[in-house]
């Protein structure tokens, strides 16, 4: 399934980065650009993953190198995990979800 990016400004401020489809190697040029382009903004960010179908490890190394840079930048960023059961489930099972928290 094809990857889907958009990001849009907050009600209460901030910028959001929702995610749809497949967060894979095919996409990842598209996702690197997209959280570049979040972190270019102020404020309180985060990442809607809600609707990720699928995720892999080249998605993963790249939320690790965002987050960090949020934190060396004192950037405020929340991850909103995919509702697929079958991708929280590899999240949960490798821990990948504590490294983010």
């Amino acid at each position: 399934m094809k990857a889907e990016f958009s990001i849009k400004k907050q009600k209460k401020g901030g910028f959001e980065l929702t995610v749809k489809g497949d967060l894979t190697v095919q996409h990842c040029l598209g996702f690197k650009d997209s959280i570049t382009t979040l972190l270019s903004h102020d404020g309180q960010l985060s990442i809607s993953m809600n609707d990720v179908q699928a995720i892999d490890i080249s998605a993963i190394q790249l939320l690790l190198a965002f987050d960090e840079v949020c934190k060396r930048k004192s950037k405020p960023l929340s991850i909103h995990w995919p509702e697929s059961q079958a991708v929280n489930d590899l999240l949960d099972k490798t821990g990948m979800k504590l490294v983010f928290s």
